[in-house]
């Protein structure tokens, strides 16, 4: 994989692993401890995963497009594709809440 930065790839690689495990942990009632988010006054280290998450998405994003011009095509393709990604999350959320709430109770 010719221009890839490794240390970029293993941080956001073990960021994501670790999103996944926190918010999933198999059981609610049996959590490991270093796992569990802080309540409503401080935080963990763990609270501190999405920052780091969004840290390597704009660095990601940053080196991606370093070597690019800054044309209206290029800012064109990466609004497109957010909005693309935006919509496919939105709709199906909106859906999912709407067809909860016009459920019937049995």
């Amino acid at each position: 994989m010719k221009g890839r930065i490794i240390s970029v790839d293993i941080f956001r690689g073990l960021t994501i692993v670790l999103m996944i495990l926190v918010n999933t942990p198999g059981t609610w009632s049996n959590v490991y401890a270093p796992f569990l988010h802080s309540d409503w006054h401080g935080y963990t280290q763990i609270d501190l995963l999405f920052p780091f998450f969004l840290f390597i998405v704009r660095t990601s994003i940053a080196f991606s497009y370093n070597n690019k011009k800054a044309m209206k095509t290029t800012y064109k393709k990466i609004t497109v594709r957010a909005l693309k990604m935006e919509f496919m999350t939105v709709i199906p959320d909106t859906w999912r809440r709407t067809c909860q709430l016009h459920r019937t109770p049995d």
